[in-house]
């Protein structure tokens, strides 16, 4: 079996030792990040781009598909998607500052975005800036805007909506399966975020 490849950031911010005051429990409302729907999910070169990255991310050329994803992303300025996948391949061929830069302007565009925020948060962490990371974590974790209703934890329920458009519209894609397990792992279900590595593995 391949090795995954690209390191879950989402967990680890959550793991991480830096972020070790727990949240307070606040009342939970439905996020809508801002972003693109799944009916024009991508303008048609960025969508032929991101399919270019997802074969190359297939064949574990990882190279390749950052330089497909980075251009996706040029040829979407206003996107979400290119960006968190061109943010999963840096960090997996361990360009850690270019990733944080990726996830940094998907952000941007989605500050409103559980997991985009959590990928964020992850990479500061990895490139050792705890400060930068352990803010931004404790702004979430006060935000009743992410706060699950009646059950600890976070709702990552529109961001697992969002990739479920995305992986609709991009059958086969095991960067979007990926970040799909991840938003599972957000939301505390485990078995299905199980699956869904388990889906990136079979595809990559």
């Amino acid at each position: 079996m391949r090795k995954l490849w690209s390191l879950s950031l989402c967990l680890v911010a959550l793991a991480s030792g830096a972020f070790a005051q727990a949240p307070r429990q606040v009342p939970s409302t439905t996020v809508q990040p801002r972003m693109e729907t799944a009916a024009d999910i991508l303008p048609a070169e960025s969508a032929r781009l991101v399919r270019s990255g997802d074969s190359a991310m297939a064949r574990a050329d990882v190279g390749t598909a950052v330089g497909h994803y980075v251009r996706a992303a040029q040829a979407a300025p206003n996107a979400l998607l290119p960006r968190l996948l061109a943010g999963v391949a840096l960090t997996s061929s361990q360009r850690l500052k270019l990733a944080a830069d990726s996830f940094k302007e998907a952000h941007r565009l989605a500050e409103s975005d559980l997991l985009t925020t959590f990928m964020l948060i992850g990479s500061l962490e990895a490139i050792g800036d705890q400060a930068a990371a352990q803010e931004l974590y404790l702004q979430t974790a006060r935000d009743p805007r992410f706060r699950a209703a009646g059950r600890p934890g976070f709702d990552a329920s529109s961001s697992l909506a969002y990739l479920r458009q995305a992986s609709a519209a991009f059958p086969g894609s095991p960067t979007i399966a990926l970040l799909i397990g991840d938003a599972q792992q957000l939301m505390g279900a485990f078995p299905q975020a199980e699956a869904a590595y388990r889906q990136s593995l079979k595809l990559a």
